[in-house]
């Protein structure tokens, strides 16, 4: 994948990755836990990115902090095998593991 791929994955699921970000970005959605340690390191890492960042702002320009956004909402979804019912988290998922090679050099 290179950087244009990226940004096209993220405009062709932004409906479903938006979904996730309106279940687990500022109101967290309860998921039944699957992996009791998994979960508790999760909490142990939570992040303090803004609440308040402007997802969509930093879709439309292209910004690399959407990346930043992206891993920070990866944390706040609980460790629960039922978080791959939504369509959007394997993309999540996906985009996060390959901005790390593609971004490197801008952050």
């Amino acid at each position: 994948m290179n950087k244009n791929e990226w940004w096209d994955t993220v405009d062709k699921n932004w409906d479903n990755l938006k979904i996730l970000i309106n279940d687990f970005w500022g109101s967290q959605k309860t998921l039944s836990i699957t992996a009791e340690a998994a979960e508790s390191f999760r909490l142990s890492m939570q992040d303090n990115f803004p609440l308040d960042f402007d997802y969509e702002k930093a879709k439309s320009e292209r910004d690399i902090k959407l990346w930043d956004f992206f891993n920070s909402l990866w944390w706040k979804i609980p460790e629960s095998y039922n978080i791959w019912m939504y369509e959007g988290f394997g993309v999540l998922c996906d985009l996060c593991a390959e901005a790390c090679d593609l971004f490197n050099d801008e952050i």
